[in-house]
């Protein structure tokens, strides 16, 4: 009998059968060979196999390659963009019907804008909204990702497509992706990508930009105004010390008389309503950076000013206090609960530059979303607007905005003079 006729033993001695007769190729277990290979590799002398076990070790030093972004960044590249390929090719979006073109789901649409709306606080968002609304606020809050970070939409736009340009030129040779023919082919015969797919990609990178920089702003502004609130649970916790001590009696640096200016900043006392609030630090019952927003450009957040008696302008106060040149005025824990606090007023600011006035404005530290205010009890509360219930305007004077309600058109009023006083302890008339 012929040699040929017999199969050639395998080097663990179990003969080799025909490739036709077995089912190996589906069978995901080790041969004998390796498994006494992996013996020898975890310890067992006896089944010793040198060559191989030696072979069984470089295989699994490379499941310790290090497996960041960064380290497989070039195979990332190579990835996507055969993956692109391929979808162009087949004339289809990989991403699947229900997000075609990029866009968000129609649910995850709806819940976005009630989440924004309501100023990402998914308590806020209807009620069927809400589970979604929660998740989303969830996802947004890990997101590390400030709108400073990102840059203005222009100059991403430039730098995005030079990036591309430049890739263009200098790597066309990466950018060749075989077609399924093989690599048997012509350079003239493979698909390229062209310089309208490389747009059409940067382009859905600075649609995704778009929709993620709103988010950002949104999760920003959630923060600010948790700062801000944690800001005026500080300064109530500084009127009630100055009250114990004053008889109930609210911040006060001069006698703040009715009918005298008020808006005039680090003049004097006399002058500043703000000096008035500025008793709490000069009296060591706050700091400074407790009356400092972060929407506030020109917020002061130095509490080494121990000299100072008041902000130096108008432009550096963050919050407005309740007016106290008055007649009249509230106390701490009064009888009756009025605002003694709030965000900077924007009617004060534009009515100081002699500009027309926006009695429903919301102060400009939260970009027109909405105010924090401290009440006389202590409780802090977001008020999206500055008309209360009872249809008092925190930013004017009971007697202004008599007159507004007689105008025709009820959102344009002449300036204020600085010399205004509200009409009695309830009448909450906030500045500067």
């Amino acid at each position: 009998m012929s040699t040929h006729d017999h199969a050639t033993p395998s080097p663990a001695g179990n003969p080799r059968r025909p490739a036709a007769a077995t089912d190996e190729s589906n069978d995901l277990r080790l041969c004998a060979a390796d498994t006494a290979a992996c013996d020898a590799a975890f310890g067992d002398e006896s089944a010793a196999q040198p060559a191989r076990a030696d072979r069984l070790m470089r295989l699994l030093s490379m499941l310790d390659a290090p497996t960041g972004v960064e380290a497989n960044r070039d195979l990332m590249i190579d990835l996507t963009l055969a993956r692109v390929g391929r979808a162009r090719r087949a004339g289809t979006d990989d991403s699947g019907p229900a997000f075609a073109g990029g866009d968000l789901s129609p649910e995850d649409d709806d819940a976005l804008e009630a989440l924004v709306a309501a100023g990402m606080d998914p308590s806020q968002t209807p009620g069927p909204l809400r589970r979604r609304c929660e998740r989303l606020a969830a996802l947004l809050g890990s997101l590390p990702v400030a709108k400073s970070e990102l840059g203005p939409t222009n100059d991403l736009v430039q730098r995005t497509l030079a990036r591309v340009q430049e890739s263009v030129h200098a790597e066309e040779s990466r950018l060749s992706v075989a077609t399924s023919e093989g690599p048997s082919q012509s350079p003239s015969a493979r698909a390229r990508f062209r310089i309208g797919d490389l747009v059409s990609v940067a382009a859905l990178v600075l649609v995704g930009f778009g929709v993620l920089m709103p988010m950002a702003d949104a999760v920003q502004g959630a923060s600010r105004r948790t700062a801000c609130q944690s800001n005026m649970a500080a300064a109530g916790l500084g009127f009630g010390l100055y009250a114990d001590s004053n008889k109930d009696a609210l911040p006060l640096a001069s006698a703040s008389p009715a009918g005298r200016p008020w808006w005039f900043v680090g003049r004097g006392p006399e002058q500043s309503n703000s000096a008035n609030l500025y008793t709490l630090v000069r009296t060591g019952m706050n700091k400074v950076s407790d009356f400092a927003c972060g929407g506030n450009a020109r917020a002061v957040f130095d509490n080494s000013r121990t000299d100072a008696i008041d902000w130096g302008c108008l432009e550096e106060v963050s919050y407005s206090y309740q007016n106290m040149f008055a007649s009249e005025r509230p106390r701490w824990t009064g009888a009756a609960r009025v605002i003694v606090l709030t965000d900077r007023s924007p009617v004060v600011l534009k009515a100081y530059n002699r500009v027309s006035i926006d009695p429903l404005e919301n102060s400009p530290n939260h970009a027109g979303r909405g105010q924090s205010a401290l009440f006389n009890d202590g409780a802090v509360e977001w008020l999206k607007s500055p008309v209360l219930q009872s249809g008092d305007n925190i930013w004017l004077p009971r007697v202004i905005e008599d007159v507004i309600r007689q105008l025709t058109q009820p959102r344009e009023a002449d300036p204020l003079q600085g010399t205004e006083s509200p009409s009695g302890a309830d009448d909450v008339f906030v500045g500067p």
